[in-house]
């Protein structure tokens, strides 16, 4: 298992630039069959938009259960444990309703074709 300090990345985890960032380091990682533990030791501040971007994008394209069993935080405060969760919730449900991102896109195509 590979750790990524998150706070080599970014002193915040606020913006969609930076979780993107973010989201590179851990599709390298998971590339190498590694799983990953995202350290946010020293991050005090955090949007849900940081985590839609990182990990709610790996969650609609690996599958929750796959992201749950590669992916592990360490050392993020309560709000940023909350910020987490209600990103992966939501990612999940999306997951859930449509399927993985690749099946989200080709619906939207469809729908987009068919009007």
């Amino acid at each position: 298992m590979q750790t990524i300090n998150a706070r080599d990345i970014t002193v915040m985890a606020l913006t969609e630039t930076d979780g993107l960032k973010l989201r590179a380091a851990i599709e390298e990682t998971l590339k190498k069959d590694e799983a990953v533990t995202l350290d946010f030791s020293g991050i005090s501040l955090f949007a849900t938009m940081f985590f839609n971007a990182s990990i709610g994008h790996l969650i609609m394209t690996l599958s929750p259960k796959k992201c749950d069993e590669l992916i592990h935080v360490v050392n993020i405060s309560d709000l940023g444990m909350e910020t987490y969760i209600h990103s992966f919730e939501n990612a999940k449900a999306i997951y859930e309703q449509y399927g993985n991102l690749r099946k989200i896109v080709e619906v939207t195509t469809s729908n987009i074709d068919n009007s």
